[in-house]
C-alpha cells in the first residue's frame, strides 16, 4: 500500500515532465488550425540574387531572414510575366496570364466573374479579408480586388506622371494594414500587404542610402516594413498559427542584358523571384526545397492548408505534400511570356519555359541557357540543345493560341472607336514578323535622356529626339504618348491631339489611356461634346479620371445636378477621391453653400495629411476663396500665401491675396508689393496688364501707371 502512492506520483511527474518537453518540441506542438490565417507579403521588382538568403552581401535584411528561418525557402521560383498587374492576377487566382486574360499593365481588366480570386474564396468560407497596395496599378478598378472586404489603394494620381511612377511607400501601406489588424475580430484572416520598393524610380530613405546600390537601399526599406508587419503579427499572437508567404511578381533588369528595368526581356533576372513559405506551427522550419515552382502554386497550395475547395483548372501545383517531405514534385514547365514590347513598342513579343534548369527564351533570335552552369545566362547554347530547344518549344506551343486572343478589341469598342472616327490598324498582338526587342535597347536608353529633360520641365527641348525615336518605329506607343504630352506641355495642342488620335488608331489596346488624354485637352479648350465622348471611351479601360471631366463638363455647362452625380463615381476611386471632393466644392461653391465648399475643401486638406501627400494643384486657393467670400479673410490669406509658394504661376492667387491686402488690411504697400512679386516670377506683358487693372480698380492709379510701363 505504502509504494502504490509513490508510484502514481512518479507517474504523474513523468507526464508533466513528458507534457513539458513536448511542447518545446515540433513534433509535439499543438496540431494546426484547420483555417489558418494566411497573410501574403509581396515585394514589387525583387530579384532573389539580392537577398542574402540566396548568397546576396550587398545588403542587410533581417527580418526576410528571420522568416526564412521560420520557413520553407524555395531556390527555384519563377514569375509568369515581368509586370506587376499580370504577375499579382496569376498570384491571386492562380491562372496564367493566358488563362487570365491580363498581358499588360494598361488596356486590360480582370474578369473575377469568369475566375475566383483567393480572396473571394476565403471569404467565402469565413475568412475576413483584406489588402493594402502600394502601387497604382493595383487600383481596384482592374478587378483585382475582387472578394477583399477590405482593399486600400489610396495612392494619388498626378496628371501626366508615367503609371510606374504612381506609387506611395511601403510604410504608408503598413499603416493601412495595420489599421485593418487593429480591427481584427474572431475570424480567422486572409491580408495581402503589397510593398513597391525596390521599383524604380528608385529612392531609398536616407538610412538605408549607405549601402551597394540604391535598388538595394530600397531592398532594405522593404525589408524594415516586412519587420514591422511580422512584429505586429507577433504582438498578436497571430504569428505561430498563420501562414505566411512572401515573394516577389518579378525580377528587375541592372543592365546585365541591357535592360534598365524590366518588361522587355525575359533573362533570369527578370523573372526568378525569392519565395518563402511559412507554415502554421512553424512546421519544416528553416528547409530548402529545390524544386522548379511558380506563382500559380500559391493559391493551390493555399487551398490545401485552408482546407477550402479549390476553385476548377488552376495552372498551377499544391506545393504542400512536397514542403513537408511527403512526395517530390513531379519534373514540370514554368512558362513566362511579356506582351510588353509588343503592345508598347511594336516589337516581337517574347515567351520563355524552365525546366531542370534549361531555360529557353523564344524570339526572332531564340536563346538558351543552362542555369545550374550558367546562372548569368552569358552562354547561349541553342545551337548545341537542339533536342531540349524542340521539347521546351512544344510546352510553350500548347499555350500559343491562348496568349494570342489576349487583347484584341471587343466588337462594342469597335464600334465606339468608329463613331469617334477612328479606323484602327487593328490589335498589336498580330502575325506577323517583328523586330527582335534585343536589338533595340539602345533606343530605350535614348527615351531614359528624354525622360530626363522632362522632368526637368524642358519640355520643348524633349520633343525633337522624341520625334525621332517615333520615327523610327512608328509603334512605339510609350514614345507618342510621351511625345504629345511634350507637345502640349510647350503649347503646341494640336500636334499633341493629332499623336493622340494615333495612338488610338495605331494601338486600339491603349484606346482608354489615350482618349483620357484628349479628353482633357478638349475640356481645356473648351469642345465639351468631344470631351465627353472621349471621357466615355476611356471608361471602358478603367481610367478613373474619365467620371472627373465629366463632373467637369457638366460644372462648365452649369448643370449642378449631373455634376454632382459624376463627382460621386469619380469619388468611387481612391486614387481620385480628393480630386472628386475638389469638384464637389467648386460645385457648392457654385450653388453657394460657401459653408459646404469649405467643408469639401477641408476634407481633401485632411486627406492629404492622412496620406502624407500635397493636396491637388490649387486646394490652397479654392480654400481661400471660399474663405474670403465668407468674411473669413486672415484665415483666406494664409491659404493664398501657400498657394503662391506652391504655384507661384497661379496669377489669380496674387491678386486676390493684394485684394484683402488693399481693402481689408487697409495696407495698399503689401497690396502692391504682392503685385510686384506676381510680375517679377510671372515676367509677361499678361501679368502686367493684371496687375495694373487691379490696381486702377482700386484707385491706385499711379502704381497702376508704373505697371503699364
Amino acid at each position: 500500500m505504502g509504494e502504490k502512492p509513490l508510484s502514481v506520483s512518479r507517474s504523474f511527474n513523468a507526464f508533466l515532465l513528458l507534457s513539458f518537453q513536448c511542447a518545446l518540441t515540433i513534433g509535439c506542438s499543438k496540431p494546426a488550425p484547420r483555417h489558418p490565417s494566411v497573410f501574403i507579403i509581396s515585394i514589387d521588382t525583387l530579384r532573389a540574387d539580392h537577398l542574402p538568403l540566396y548568397g546576396y552581401k550587398g545588403v542587410k535584411t533581417p527580418a526576410i531572414d528571420s522568416l526564412g528561418r521560420d520557413g520553407v525557402m524555395f531556390t527555384d521560383a519563377y514569375s509568369h510575366c515581368p509586370l506587376t498587374l499580370p504577375s499579382h492576377v496569376s498570384l491571386l487566382t492562380g491562372l496564367v496570364p493566358a488563362r487570365s486574360g491580363v498581358h499588360d499593365n494598361v488596356g486590360y481588366v480582370f474578369d473575377p466573374g469568369r475566375h475566383p480570386t483567393l480572396a473571394a474564396l476565403l471569404k467565402a468560407n469565413g475568412y475576413r479579408t483584406g489588402a493594402a497596395v502600394s502601387a497604382y496599378v493595383l487600383r481596384r478598378s482592374t478587378g483585382i480586388a475582387a472578394g477583399f472586404d477590405t482593399y486600400d489603394d489610396a495612392i494619388p494620381f498626378l496628371d501626366d506622371a508615367p503609371t510606374a511612377a504612381l506609387q506611395r511607400s511601403g510604410v504608408e501601406t503598413f499603416q493601412a494594414a495595420r489599421e485593418w489588424l487593429d480591427a481584427a475580430d474572431s475570424r480567422p484572416m486572409f491580408f495581402f500587404l503589397h510593398l513597391y520598393e525596390p521599383h524604380a524610380p528608385y529612392a531609398p530613405p536616407a538610412q538605408f542610402a549607405k549601402v551597394a546600390s540604391p535598388y538595394d537601399g530600397e531592398i532594405a526599406a522593404a525589408d524594415a516594413v516586412v519587420g514591422d508587419f511580422i512584429a505586429i503579427l507577433r504582438a498578436r499572437k497571430l504569428y505561430d498559427d498563420a501562414v505566411i508567404i512572401l515573394l516577389s511578381d518579378h525580377g528587375e533588369g541592372l543592365m546585365e542584358h541591357g535592360e534598365q528595368e524590366h518588361g522587355i526581356l525575359l533573362y533570369r533576372e527578370d523573372i526568378h523571384i525569392p519565395l518563402i513559405v511559412k507554415l502554421p506551427g512553424n512546421e519544416k522550419a528553416h528547409s530548402v526545397d529545390r524544386d522548379d515552382v511558380q506563382i500559380v502554386d500559391i493559391v493551390p497550395t493555399l487551398v490545401d492548408l485552408t482546407h477550402v475547395s479549390p476553385p476548377p483548372d488552376l495552372s498551377g501545383t499544391s506545393l504542400l505534400r512536397s514542403m513537408t517531405g511527403k512526395e517530390k514534385l513531379p519534373e514540370r514547365t514554368v512558362l513566362s511570356e511579356t506582351f510588353y514590347p509588343r503592345i508598347h513598342f511594336g516589337w516581337s513579343e517574347l515567351r520563355s519555359a524552365v525546366r531542370s534548369g534549361m531555360h529557353l527564351i523564344e524570339s526572332p533570335q531564340s536563346e538558351l541557357f543552362d542555369d545550374r552552369r550558367d546562372p548569368a545566362e552569358k552562354h547561349n547554347v541553342v545551337d548545341s540543345q537542339r533536342r531540349v530547344v524542340l521539347e521546351l518549344r512544344k510546352s510553350i506551343d500548347a499555350d500559343r493560341s491562348a496568349f494570342a486572343l489576349a487583347g484584341r478589341v471587343d466588337p462594342e469598342e469597335e464600334a465606339r472607336l468608329a463613331a469617334l472616327g477612328y479606323v484602327t490598324a487593328g490589335p498589336a498582338v498580330t502575325s506577323g514578323a517583328l523586330p527582335d526587342p534585343k536589338d533595340h535597347l539602345q533606343d530605350l536608353s535614348l527615351l531614359k535622356g528624354t525622360s530626363e529633360l522632362m522632368s526637368a520641365g524642358r519640355f520643348k527641348e524633349a520633343v525633337p529626339p522624341l520625334r525621332a525615336l517615333l520615327d523610327k518605329n512608328a509603334g512605339w506607343s510609350d514614345v507618342r504618348d510621351q511625345l504629345a504630352v511634350a507637345c502640349q506641355r510647350s503649347g503646341d495642342l494640336d500636334g499633341a491631339i493629332a499623336l493622340y488620335r494615333e495612338g488610338i488608331r495605331v494601338t486600339p489596346e491603349l484606346a482608354g489611356e489615350f482618349a483620357l488624354s484628349l479628353a482633357s485637352i478638349y475640356l481645356e479648350g473648351k469642345q465639351f461634346d468631344k470631351a465627353a465622348s472621349h471621357a466615355r471611351l476611356a471608361m471602358r479601360s478603367n481610367a478613373p479620371g474619365a467620371h472627373q471631366v465629366l463632373g467637369e463638363i457638366a460644372l462648365a455647362k452649369h448643370d449642378l445636378d449631373a455634376a454632382m452625380k459624376e463627382a460621386g463615381e469619380a469619388a468611387k476611386y481612391p486614387s481620385q477621391l480628393m480630386e472628386a471632393e475638389l469638384l464637389r466644392a467648386r460645385i457648392e461653391t457654385a450653388r453657394g453653400d460657401r459653408a459646404a465648399a469649405a467643408q469639401d475643401l477641408r476634407n481633401v486638406e485632411t486627406e492629404a495629411s492622412r496620406r502624407r501627400v500635397a493636396s491637388p494643384a490649387h486646394t490652397e486657393f479654392l480654400l481661400g476663396d471660399t474663405l474670403a467670400r465668407g468674411g473669413e479673410t486672415a484665415e483666406a490669406e494664409q491659404h493664398f500665401v501657400r498657394e503662391i509658394r506652391r504655384f507661384p504661376d497661379n496669377l489669380e492667387a496674387y491678386t486676390s491675396l493684394a485684394l484683402l491686402q488693399f481693402l481689408v488690411d487697409r495696407q495698399p504697400s503689401k497690396a502692391v508689393a504682392t503685385l510686384d512679386a506676381m510680375c517679377s516670377r510671372n515676367p509677361s506683358a499678361a501679368s502686367r496688364k493684371i496687375a495694373a487693372e487691379n490696381l486702377t480698380t482700386w484707385g491706385d492709379v499711379t502704381d497702376a501707371k508704373r505697371f503699364e510701363r
